[in-house]
């Protein structure tokens, strides 16, 4: 299992993580591997503002493999950022979200 550190949910965190996940979602579409999840992760930080590129770049490294263990199960940006615990109503640790979709 993946163990997350949590970061204090705020606004911009939970707006940022959705971005992420959305903008890997429209670039993968439905080629759903590793690979080109991991590709449009590196990516999406370097297309936003640089007065956010590091919260970014901070975001993917700490939760790239859950990222990439959620996107590649469809998950959607709320499902994936509310279990990181990013968003406001994260109740569940992403552990048990990833589960749910391995079965």
């Amino acid at each position: 299992m993946v163990k997350v550190k949590k970061l204090s949910a705020n606004p911009v965190e939970c707006s940022l993580c959705k971005y992420v996940v959305a903008y890997v979602d429209a670039v993968i579409q439905t080629n759903k591997s590793e690979a080109a999840i991991d590709s449009a992760l590196e990516k999406v930080c370097t297309i936003l503002p640089h007065s956010i590129n590091e919260s970014c770049v901070k975001l993917v490294d700490q939760y790239g493999p859950v990222l990439v263990e959620l996107i590649a199960k469809d998950a959607t940006p709320s499902v994936v950022c509310n279990a990181l615990k990013l968003c406001q109503n994260g109740t569940v640790k992403a552990e048990t979200i990833a589960r749910k979709f391995y079965f």
